[in-house]
């Protein structure tokens, strides 16, 4: 497994071919899913192969999970790629464990993502949260992105943050 990002407590790597329950059990957590992209198992599964398949190309970017350093733990996953559809330019995003909210993991992640996307050429990264996510919102404009328009995006109005190379 190749670590595309390291931090003072994380490695951020991609995942191996036999940890797909990892993301499954996540998908299960209510409490992690109010706030992601809503996805079945069988789309959770699917998702996972196409991740495995984008390690394969070229791409400086992907889905990846996150380790704890110190005990091999895994914390949660995040992504730095393509924007979905109904934004553009590239996209940050990242998802936790509940027992591991309110550590500064996020904080510590999304900024190690920024750094490494203008690092790699990029000028421009947008991220979505849900309204009602506060937390993942301090996050963000912890990092520099600042709030902009809201997207309609699974039936409700999400914030919209974007930050620039050079604003953080």
């Amino acid at each position: 497994m190749y670590t595309v990002i390291e931090t003072p407590r994380l490695f951020i790597r991609e995942f191996a071919p036999d940890e797909e329950h990892l993301l499954i059990a996540m998908g299960r957590d209510e409490r992690i899913t109010r706030y992601t992209t809503p996805r079945t198992e069988e789309e959770t599964k699917m998702l996972f192969q196409q991740i495995l398949a984008g390690y394969g190309t070229l791409s400086r970017f992907g889905r990846w999970a996150i380790i704890d350093k110190a005990s091999g733990v895994f914390l949660g996953t995040c992504m730095l790629m393509a924007a979905r559809e109904g934004l553009t330019g590239t996209e940050l995003g990242y998802s936790f464990h509940y027992d591991y909210w309110g550590q500064g993991i996020a904080t510590e992640t999304v900024n190690a993502l920024v750094a490494y996307g203008f690092e790699t050429g990029l000028t421009e990264i947008c991220a979505i949260t849900d309204l009602e996510n506060k937390a993942s919102q301090r996050v963000l404009q912890k990092a520099g992105f600042t709030a902009n328009e809201a997207v309609l995006m699974f039936g409700k109005d999400i914030p919209l943050y974007i930050i620039k190379k050079g604003d953080q």
